[in-house]
């Protein structure tokens, strides 16, 4: 990737993190990136497709499990469900901590991530399948983690489907809900998860 593109990108995700896709104008993409509109569109031939791009680079790459924890696939086999998450509260903590300078002053960046989200739902045709495929990836790699956990005693012999289901809606439920007060916390997400996990530990 181009310094051009990595400066094009960043200022299109910041716009669109922080204002309605719908409504950003040539103008405002202009403003937000420093380029004209010129050499916003020799890289990018539309408003669409520059949309798109960014939601694959800050959306859809960032959802891949394996890019959030920098396991491999296999790994899922034989680590221990307490490295699994001590791994993804860090990565969680990577995340957070990787948007702060997208987010304007006096903005939430969970809530303009979930909006961001209903506007690819709206506007980026094939994106409901590809971010749900990405979910279904993370909840397999994670219930393999969990029936892992199960077979070495780690964890107590529960339905290793429904203990994945909560161990990723405690992020996600926690992420939505702080979306409309003042963003989630790697603190926050750390004490739910861990709670959880000494309750169902042997």
């Amino acid at each position: 990737m181009t310094k051009s593109d990595k400066k094009i990108l960043e200022g299109a995700f910041r716009l669109f993190l922080n204002a309605d896709y719908e409504g950003a104008s040539t103008s405002d993409l202009e403003a937000e990136i420093g380029l004209t509109r010129g050499a916003i569109y020799y890289s990018y031939k539309s408003k669409e497709e520059l949309f798109k791009a960014v939601i694959d680079r800050f959306v859809l790459n960032k959802q891949n499990v394996l890019q959030k924890t920098g396991f491999k696939e296999e790994a899922a086999k034989w680590i221990s469900l307490k490295e699994y998450l001590e791994v993804y509260i860090n990565g969680a903590k990577n995340t957070i901590e990787s948007m702060k300078p997208f987010v304007w002053e006096g903005n939430n960046g969970f809530g303009g991530y979930f909006s961001l989200l209903y506007q690819a739902h709206k506007n980026y045709e094939g994106f409901d399948s590809k971010i749900y495929n990405l979910f279904f990836h993370e909840y397999s790699f994670i219930k393999a983690v969990v029936k892992n956990a199960i077979k070495t005693k780690e964890i107590r012999d529960l339905d290793a489907e429904e203990v994945a289901h909560h161990l990723r809606y405690i992020f996600i439920g926690c992420a939505f809900e702080e979306s409309f007060n003042n963003g989630l916390t790697v603190e926050e997400v750390q004490k739910h998860l861990m709670f959880y996990y000494n309750i169902i530990k042997r």
